[in-house]
């Protein structure tokens, strides 16, 4: 059996090997009893030494539980607070988060109010500027006012946009000056003396509500002038005289030429200065055209309201497309001229009357000195001349036409005195016995006055002149009747 000391170094495999079941028990209690004993040793040691850190452990636990007490009454306390302040028994909020939600909630609320305002504003400005013919003013204020619509159709806040049913009824009534406005920027185009500036905001008010291109816009303008064309040689024209009609088509076709170079060629267009103008990035923001309200309520507006602008992504338009574009105007022109143009000038009466449409025509067609140019960078001849090309064909064959019908109408009627002539032969004593006329004397033989006498104008009147070469009353009247009628043509020639 082994010793107390050496305890510690026991081998168990000689034990079991050499002791007893009896000997093996008492080193196994001897062994409990040592570590009962170490343990007790180890134990007043640290009480001895480590009390003051079992008591601080012993503190900590106690204010753990207080600080969690603490938390627990502060949260009961801010809960209470929350209670109360949304009962309205305090004036303040604790939660800075909530605080700032609620001004929100007012500010969205009032923008909402402010642009409401604005729909129910804006047709009254809308109407004034269709009736002031700003119709670009018109167009601008209707995108704004499409822009605000949507914004408040699309607003999260479904329970605050229910509160103003309003907002959708007055779309209602704005959506129709899309229809408006278009219907009469196509009518100020249409008109026969347009000014370059005129139609360059027309244009663009087209550009804007249709958020079309300018190949499409500059094919829907040449339809236009085409209209215009054509009505303007139309029998409802304002113009009542076919002079009238005539010289304001070719005046027409002069403008249309000016308008599309003036409106279309080059980057630096009229029409493009004119969207860029609102569209480019030092573009005004909309909300400026309004002046009625007060600065003061704009303010509350956010920015995607206060600073909206018309915006549109436009590609260039190249030469190429504008020389096609013109030289497809100037085939239906033709078309035009050689149909309704020609039927005009034949309702023409007089050959004094087409040299009158030839005089103002000729004034009306002077070509300015950038002509040559601006029909060049059209794509068009240089040398385009109006009146030359569709005007004086048509007057000249009018002439024609009428000098024909003139002398075939003096020829039948001439004709027709000859029969009326030789019918008259056989009872007009005159024609049938000439030589009694002759030398049978008459007072009406002799002028009544010297002015008659000398009147060599008008020799058919001195009978005495008339007998003596043979000629007889009714062949004087006859040759009388056939000189005024080619008198009359030859005048109205020349």
């Amino acid at each position: 059996m082994a010793n107390v000391t050496n305890l510690l170094h026991i081998n168990v495999d000689k034990l079991f090997e050499q002791c007893g079941v009896v000997d093996i028990d008492l080193v196994h209690k001897r062994l409990q009893s040592e570590v009962e004993l170490k343990r007790e040793e180890l134990r007043t040691m640290v009480g001895e030494r480590y009390r003051d850190l079992l008591k601080a452990a012993d503190t900590i636990g106690d204010m753990r539980n207080t600080a969690g007490s603490i938390i627990e009454n502060v949260d009961t306390i801010q809960a209470a607070c929350r209670k109360l302040n949304d009962h309205q028994l305090i004036g303040f909020r604790t939660d800075h988060q909530q605080r700032k939600l609620r001004k929100t909630t007012n500010d969205t609320f009032h923008a909402v109010i402010v642009q409401i305002k604005l729909l129910t504003s804006l047709p009254e400005m809308i109407w004034s500027a269709i009736d002031g013919e700003d119709f670009f003013v018109a167009t601008q204020l209707f995108i704004f006012s499409r822009h605000i619509s949507t914004g408040l159709q699309l607003d999260s806040n479904a329970a605050l946009m229910a509160k103003f049913p309003v907002a959708k009824k007055q779309w209602a009534v704005l959506s129709q000056f899309f229809f408006t406005i278009k219907q009469n920027c196509s009518s100020c185009l249409e008109r026969e003396d347009l000014q370059p500036e005129v139609a360059a905001k027309c244009l663009a008010s087209l550009v804007l509500l249709e958020s079309c291109q300018l190949d499409h816009i500059l094919s829907v303008f040449v339809q236009m002038r085409l209209k215009a064309f054509a009505g303007v040689l139309a029998e409802g024209s304002r113009h009542e005289k076919v002079r009238d009609k005539i010289l304001a088509s070719l005046k027409l076709l002069m403008n249309t030429v000016e308008l599309i170079h003036t409106c279309f060629v080059g980057v630096d267009g009229l029409l493009m200065r004119e969207l860029n103008f609102i569209t480019g990035e030092n573009g005004q923001p909309t909300i400026g055209l309004i002046k009625s309200e007060d600065p003061k309520i704009i303010q509350t507006l956010p920015d995607i309201i206060s600073r909206f602008r018309p915006r549109i992504q436009l590609e260039p338009l190249s030469d190429e497309r504008v020389g096609k574009h013109s030289k497809i105007w100037l085939q239906n022109v033709e078309k035009i001229a050689t149909n309704q143009l020609s039927k005009l000038m034949n309702l023409v009466p007089s050959i004094k009357v087409l040299h009158d449409i030839r005089k103002l025509s000729l004034a009306v067609a002077k070509k300015p000195e950038s002509w040559s140019s601006t029909c060049a960078e059209l794509s068009l001849q240089e040398s385009l001349d109006f009146y030359s090309k569709f005007y004086q064909p048509l007057i000249n064959a009018r002439v024609r036409t009428i000098i024909k019908q003139c002398w075939l109408e003096t020829i039948a009627q001439n004709g027709d005195d000859i029969s009326k002539l030789l019918t008259m032969n056989a009872s007009n004593k005159q024609l049938r016995d000439v030589k009694s006329y002759v030398w049978q004397e008459s007072s009406e033989d002799v002028p009544l006055n010297l002015k008659d006498a000398l009147d060599c104008a008008n020799l058919a009147s001195h009978q005495l002149l008339m007998k003596a070469r043979a000629f007889p009353p009714p062949l004087v009247e006859l040759v009388s009747s056939l000189d005024s009628r080619l008198e009359s043509l030859t005048k109205d020639v020349t």
